[in-house]
């Protein structure tokens, strides 16, 4: 550890060294957690040297600060060098010490409400199984896969799409729940910007907006623009309705269908955190390994996305 005493300030660990300082202290306004300046703006130290020189505060910054002693040895005067360190290295350093201790990336999205609408955009590709659409974080107009595929006529009741990384492992799992006597199929899947616009004003127009919120995704929030998720039904003709929730293929897919990949998005009883009223006939894929490490950490599938998710 380099000179100086850390303490904590909610889950964000700040120090006072003699390297540079990356000031970390929360927002008086909002109580949350941000940077003062550009990011992690590097501070003029001492007797106007560069900030660069005096390395980089965190709590833990014994590597950073034999980086800028190695520099310093290398050169003085190598500006170059130091302006990579100190706009690129360092940073990077920084999220990457937060993410492996389990402490709070700055910048993360953990502080946004989940239920209010906001017209940010997701950073991330639409593509990334790990992308986060919420509310208050919604893709751009102009997404859509470049990979999506017909399922089969004998897996979906009416034309469906989804992107052929999800196939595999969507027909592994509708397959083992036939063999468990629970027959599932495909009621929705990819929906473009257009197509949940035009269903969401449908909502509004039969039962007002308020209610349309809690049952419909605006355009550009909807999960279904992603070709990765899914509304099974229990039969051809079946709607993806507070009816199937009671059903034994609902209870099935609760149980088994992380092990295909593939997490229930909005579950009983959480509406006040996902935002949404229960369905427990939505599901998306992010990947066996992936949904392995949610159902470990016991959070709801938005929540858990967004520690890979950063403003």
């Amino acid at each position: 550890m380099c000179a100086g005493t850390g303490r904590r300030r909610g889950l964000l660990r700040t120090s006072h060294f003699r390297c540079h300082r990356l000031q970390v202290r929360p927002d008086r306004a909002s109580n949350s957690p941000r940077l003062d300046g550009l990011g992690a703006r590097l501070v003029t130290a001492r007797h106007g040297r560069p900030a660069a020189l005096d390395g980089l505060q965190q709590s833990s910054c014994a590597n950073p600060c034999a980086m800028v002693r190695a520099l310093k040895a290398i050169s003085k005067s190598s500006a170059v060098a130091l302006a990579f360190f100190a706009f690129v290295v360092a940073p990077v350093h920084v999220l990457a010490h937060a993410t492996a201790t389990g402490e709070m990336v700055v910048g993360a999205v953990s502080d946004v409400d989940n239920c209010t609408y906001r017209d940010t955009r997701t950073l991330r590709s639409g593509d990334n199984r790990k992308v986060l659409v919420i509310k208050a974080w919604a893709l751009p107009a102009s997404y859509a896969p470049t990979d999506l595929r017909l399922v089969p006529s004998a897996y979906r009741s009416g034309t469906r799409y989804v992107r052929k990384i999800s196939w595999p492992d969507l027909k592994a799992l509708m397959d083992a729940a036939r063999a468990a006597g629970r027959p599932l199929y495909v009621g929705s899947a990819y929906r473009s910007y257009a197509t949940q616009e035009s269903l969401y004003n449908a909502y509004v127009k039969q039962y007002g907006q308020e209610e349309a919120d809690r049952v419909s995704a605006r355009p550009g929030h909807s999960q279904h623009q992603l070709g990765t998720t899914v509304d099974f039904v229990t039969a051809v003709g079946a709607a993806a309705d507070d009816s199937f929730n009671s059903t034994s293929q609902a209870r099935w897919l609760y149980y088994n269908a992380y092990k295909y990949g593939f997490v229930l998005s909005y579950p009983e009883g959480k509406e006040s955190t996902s935002c949404y009223a229960w369905e427990g006939w939505h599901y998306r894929f992010i990947g066996r390994n992936n949904a392995l490490e949610h159902r470990a950490s016991g959070l709801l599938l938005d929540i858990w996305l967004k520690q890979f998710n950063t403003l």
